[in-house]
């Protein structure tokens, strides 16, 4: 991956991080919604990333991915960079970084219709799939998608999933509730579950 193209998503999922962690919405300027037609439901992005953020009540407490994802023509190419502290006594980092290539259509077969994915939609969808007690979280995972395209930038916030009815949203909202597994699959089919 091109330096220029690693900061740039470093920088952006920091951000990215921090929302999703804390489950805050920032709305950004959506261009030509209502222009999405019929082909563009099934399809899949060409080029996004996934910023995951886990948390645990065990040391080193917290551990951050970057997941990105760029399609060119038959070819997918999966960066996947993680960072995590050094030590609990030390305000330093680690910042590791693997890649690899696998067939696009790998990659589209995971991602299909994630094009037409709104962020508002999925913050409705999470609001209408609150659960009627919070359960007690010792170890959990939050996920921001951004997928960026010459047109517009679209970032879905996926919270804590202790934080919303999963059998609820999985049966009202089933593409919504598939993006809470997109990470994982992406990276049993990039990397064979090695991560």
């Amino acid at each position: 991956m091109k330096p220029r193209r690693w900061r740039w998503i470093l920088s952006a999922t920091l951000c990215t991080l921090s929302a999703a962690a804390n489950g805050q919405s920032q709305h950004s300027k959506q261009e030509n919604d209502s222009a999405t037609n019929g082909s563009g439901l099934d399809s899949s992005p060409h080029s996004f990333y996934i910023a995951i953020h886990a948390v645990s009540d065990a040391s080193p407490f917290w551990f951050d991915y970057v997941l990105d994802v760029l399609t060119v023509n038959d070819t997918a190419r999966i960066t996947l960079i993680r960072v995590a502290p050094v030590n609990l006594c030390s305000d330093r980092i680690t910042v590791s970084a693997t890649e690899t290539t696998i067939p696009a259509t790998s990659v589209n077969q995971l991602t299909r219709g994630l094009c037409s994915i709104r962020g508002q939609q999925v913050e409705r969808a999470i609001a209408e799939a609150k659960p009627d007690n919070m359960q007690a979280v010792f170890e959990s995972t939050s996920f921001g998608i951004v997928e960026k395209s010459s047109h517009r930038e679209e970032t879905v916030r996926l919270p804590l999933p202790e934080t919303i009815d999963e059998e609820k949203m999985r049966r009202v909202h089933p593409d919504i509730a598939n993006l809470w597994h997109l990470a994982s699959s992406l990276f049993d089919v990039a990397f064979h579950g090695n991560h």
